[in-house]
């Protein structure tokens, strides 16, 4: 016996249970503890591809999580689908530049049958992520000074770079500026030219101090809010070549012929600094009288010395002079 046909009418057929996810997401990176370039975008799907648009599985939590070397989640990490799609809004990750990181997504599918049985966790990931640097949270020297001369400049050149918040060299900062203050031994201070970041680093590629003795550099931001200053390890600038004498100790009065009680000449460079380690510069004394002009003495002993230790001492200084005010010059 035939039964005749029955035509039903419209229908449509829901999707009930998630079996994938589907990420949406382009521009796989973000910056260092702060927002993404795109924000990803998950969709619960079932086996035919369908998106879940009913409960209870449309809203289902799915969760974000990312490995790799100082890989951290820092925010929004969880969200509730809507609608079968979770948009992530506030996800926030940290970790180093350079690094392929793999963020995955998941969700946990309780058995409908049992409550008992243990969920179903369905995942799906991408392994390009990549970290921008952050903001700039600090400063670190990466050559250090090292001893010069007064007057020339260090080298190497001195240089620091900025950092993130996660040891990420901020490589898109040009306007960070650092001044360099020497701070001697007895801490007192002198600051120095201020130099810019490019492309993260600071470099001071004429850096030179020119009075001699032991310092060290105290790196400070320009900035009414500036970061934490760092101070390098101490070095020397020592005096630079012999350049002048001053009288150290002055010539006194004292009776013709008889020796004068040693005065004594200091060397100096072009800066001003005392050249202790000088015994090369030779210095001749001449005799002028109180018309200023040049006389020679009948008798004269010790009017040529070399330098020891940075001074020209004359030690044997006797003249046969008539009486008179005199002085005596370097020439």
């Amino acid at each position: 016996t035939l039964v005749d046909s029955v035509v039903t009418g419209n229908y449509e057929l829901l999707s009930s249970q998630p079996s994938n996810l589907r990420i949406n997401w382009t521009a796989r990176s973000g910056i260092a503890g702060g927002a993404l370039l795109e924000n990803p975008q998950v969709t619960l799907i079932d086996d035919g591809g369908n998106t879940i648009s009913v409960a209870p599985f449309d809203t289902t939590t799915v969760t974000a999580t990312i490995t790799g070397p100082g890989g951290q989640l820092l925010a929004g990490g969880a969200v509730s689908a809507s609608g079968g799609v979770a948009n992530f809004p506030n996800l926030s990750f940290a970790g180093r530049v350079g690094v392929n990181y793999t963020v995955e997504f998941a969700v946990s599918i309780p058995d409908p049958l049992s409550a008992s049985a243990a969920a179903t966790i369905i995942k799906a990931a991408v392994n390009d992520f990549q970290v921008l640097p952050g903001a700039p949270s600090s400063f670190r020297i990466t050559t250090q000074p090292s001893a010069a001369v007064a007057g020339v400049s260090f080298s190497p050149s001195v240089a620091l770079e900025l950092l993130d918040a996660y040891g990420n060299r901020v490589t898109n900062n040009n306007s960070f500026e650092i001044r360099p203050v020497f701070v001697a031994a007895d801490d007192s201070t002198s600051n120095s030219a201020t130099a810019t970041a490019s492309s993260g680093v600071i470099t001071f590629a004429n850096l030179n101090f020119t009075k001699s003795g032991d310092y060290r550099i105290r790196f400070e931001q320009v900035s009414t809010s500036p970061l934490a200053s760092v101070t390098s390890s101490p070095f020397v600038i020592s005096p630079a070549a012999p350049h002048s004498v001053v009288w150290d100790v002055a010539p006194s009065d004292v009776v013709a012929r008889a020796l004068m009680t040693a005065p004594r000449l200091k060397v100096l460079d072009r800066f001003g600094n005392h050249v202790e380690n000088d015994s090369a510069t030779l210095v001749t004394i001449q005799v002028r009288n109180s018309a200023s002009s040049a006389v020679t003495p009948a008798f004269a002993t010790g009017l040529s010395k070399q330098a020891a230790a940075g001074y020209v001492t004359f030690d044997n200084l006797a003249l046969g002079l008539a009486a008179d005010t005199y002085s005596l010059r370097v020439v």
